[in-house]
């Protein structure tokens, strides 16, 4: 063999070689889109489920908030039974309702101060988009002044609701 086959069957063994190399190439190119198409379908059932998880849980909140409602709707009409016709509500607040008070010659409607205070942080922190706790804010303050103000400060006349401060007992 002269030095120009010898260069001639080189370049057919790199050629070989390079073939080779770019089948192998091509063939693990195609095991990656098989490998890709099989991720995109999971993917896509994975977000249909995703949306169904979407969907239930708009429906458990829906569902917790309707019962919610139903159950304060039931509390104030158990509460109208037994107060003056006259009595006052709280607007929003009858799922703070724990019963009536009698105060001299009349009946009024009964919260527990504590379950408003926790109502109307709840509210606060739903307006600011549901925002996560912030130490700095004193929100818990600010509640506190709201409460004190535009709730117990707002006597509507002697039918005025009544609120109570329940103590717990811390000796057990």
């Amino acid at each position: 063999m002269n030095s120009v086959g010898v260069v001639a069957e080189f370049t057919r063994i790199e050629d070989a070689m390079e073939f080779e190399r770019i089948y192998a190439l091509a063939e693990e190119a195609e095991d990656l889109s098989r490998k890709t198409k099989k991720l995109e379908a999971k993917l896509e059932v994975f977000a249909g489920k995703l949306f169904d998880i979407t969907e239930d849980e708009e429906y458990v909140k829906e569902y917790v908030t309707d019962t919610a409602e139903i159950e304060a709707s039931a509390r104030r009409n158990l509460v109208e039974g037994f107060v003056d016709e006259e009595a006052m509500f709280a607007d929003g607040l009858d799922e703070c309702l724990i019963g009536a008070a009698r105060i001299f010659n009349r009946t009024v409607p009964l919260y527990c101060l504590d379950s408003v205070k926790r109502k109307t942080l709840r509210d606060f922190r739903r307006s600011q988009g549901g925002a996560p706790f912030d130490p700095e804010d004193d929100l818990e303050s600010d509640v506190d002044e709201y409460v004190e103000f535009n709730i117990l400060g707002a006597y509507v006349g002697e039918h005025t609701p009544a609120f109570a401060i329940l103590i717990k007992d811390e000796i057990d």
